[in-house]
């Protein structure tokens, strides 16, 4: 469904209609923290693009009159045209500006849309236990809510939001008050010492109000399009954060270069150079899952975008949460046509799973799994079954979620390991630092506050393990109280 609509709403490049508005505020990564945060993706944000785009082609018809009325202004009078143009030129720049604004207060909403709600929640709470209503002169309300630094920002931007369509008439009237009267000034004092041009004056009247008029409707709109950025830029990031992975890129690079971008742990290395075979501790505040690899890697690559891509563009994963999906383990894991049965149980024989391959799933690559049977499945054969997946793919680097590489014995553990050799992997540590090491890494790497901020040999970590877990503890907590603060949604009127 998403992929879908982001289709048919076409390429990001259509927001360069609406200026540099769109594009000075939208950050490299996209953080997503919970399931109900990327249902939300798909269902309100997924709506409001869709909203936005019939509000395009809404804005067809009025721009298509806009052109006409502006040729016809050309062919009776080009001077005065040219003068109308001056005046449209300095009103676009004021209109410019309520654009920026509006994006700004949009994005002021969202930010302290999570305060408010925990504000709103608290009165709420005080309120059911008392069998009186708060007084609006209560002292409680006033330092607990109306006092609130927060609830002021919130309110104002959100008034600016509703202010914003207002601002865009008042200018386009302005406008349109000053042009009328140029014209008549104007073309009307040559009409009178003349004794001739009526209709002319007539026919310019009209086709300057059809350009102004219309002219106005484009305005609005597209300050409409601006109220729903926050909503838009999350859609889009979404998509282009998880579609490229599907991607293969050919021109893959031969090496990359981690850097350290901002204040560093202690005796942490600049920047570390990997290749094909390298191998990479991540130790990250974030899990692993789909839609949290675009916002891992670039952590791990914010100062080099062009690597960045690279690296989304020849990416496999595993872990350890491989759900049922209703279908067969040759749809499951995508293995090819040519491959059977046969051929599986020799790779797993090879890993020391092949027993449990044989009494837990079907004999058949083709024959759909039943929901009861995948449910049955030990995770470190589903996990098994996922790193052959990664294996058997031609993607250039692979990362993998740690605690699945747990379930293996030491001898599976390295089988995978050594058919993967040529690829460059990434361990992700999260939620447990024990086994940093363990699986021949080559340098660890360290991710805090969407940043890359520590990174060096294993001698180093142990060195600075104390600190690295502290951090990575902070973080963790910090993005769960807000999951859990994530969890009443706080519904942004829209009119």
């Amino acid at each position: 469904m998403l992929r879908l609509s982001y289709e048919e709403f076409c390429s990001k490049r259509i927001f360069t209609l609406l200026g540099s508005s769109l594009r000075i505020w939208i950050p490299n990564a996209i953080h997503l923290r919970n399931d109900r945060f990327i249902s939300r993706l798909a269902r309100n944000d997924a709506q409001c693009c869709g909203r936005v785009l019939w509000m395009f082609i809404d804005i067809i018809i009025p721009t298509v009159v806009f052109l006409v009325s502006f040729g016809v202004l050309l062919y009776i009078n080009i001077f005065l045209t040219i003068l109308n143009i001056f005046l449209v030129i300095i009103s676009a720049i004021f209109l410019y500006r309520v654009n920026i604004r509006v994006v700004r207060n949009s994005s002021m909403v969202e930010k302290y849309a999570e305060e408010v709600r925990e504000k709103y929640r608290q009165v709420i709470n005080w309120q059911k236990a008392h069998n009186f209503s708060i007084s609006k002169d209560s002292i409680w309300l006033k330092n607990n809510f109306f006092s609130s630094d927060t609830i002021k920002k919130y309110m104002d931007a959100y008034l600016g939001k509703l202010v914003a369509i207002e601002n865009s008439q008042l200018i386009s009237n302005i406008l349109l008050g000053i042009a009328i009267f140029s014209i008549i000034v104007i073309l009307g004092s040559i009409v009178i010492l003349g004794g001739q041009g009526w209709d002319k004056l007539i026919i310019y009247l009209l086709a300057l109000r059809y350009m102004l008029v219309n002219s106005r409707q484009v305005n609005n709109k597209i300050i409409n399009i601006n109220r729903y950025y926050p909503q838009i830029r999350r859609y889009f990031q979404f998509i282009e954060n998880t579609v490229v992975t599907k991607q293969i890129i050919s021109n893959v690079q031969t090496s990359y270069s981690l850097v350290v971008c901002a204040y560093p742990l202690r005796d942490s290395l600049k920047s570390y150079d990997l290749q094909r075979g390298s191998k990479v501790s991540l130790i990250s505040p974030i899990g692993l899952n789909r839609y949290t690899l675009a916002f891992l890697i670039d952590c791990l690559f914010g100062c080099s975008p062009n690597a960045k891509w690279h690296v989304l563009g020849s990416v496999w994963f595993a872990t350890l949460k491989y759900g049922y999906a209703g279908c067969s383990l040759r749809e499951l894991f995508g293995f090819p046509p040519e491959y059977t049965w046969n051929d599986l149980c020799e790779e797993m024989k090879e890993a020391g799973m092949s027993q449990k391959l044989e009494v837990q799933l079907s004999h058949d690559l083709d024959k759909p799994i039943s929901h009861n049977m995948w449910n049955n499945v030990e995770p470190d054969l589903k996990y098994a079954l996922a790193l052959l997946n990664a294996v058997h793919s031609n993607c250039q680097w692979v990362i993998l979620q740690e605690k699945g590489m747990r379930t293996f014995t030491e001898s599976t553990c390295k089988f995978f390991l050594e058919r993967l050799y040529d690829r460059i992997i990434i361990v992700v540590f999260y939620k447990g630092l024990d086994f940093v090491g363990k699986y021949c890494e080559d340098v660890v790497a360290v991710i805090s506050d969407s940043k890359l901020v520590g990174l060096g040999p294993i001698d180093w970590y142990v060195e600075n393990k104390q600190e690295i877990e502290i951090i990575g503890n902070a973080r963790i907590k910090k993005r769960e109280k807000n999951d859990i603060d994530t969890e009443i949604e706080f519904e942004d009127i829209e009119i």
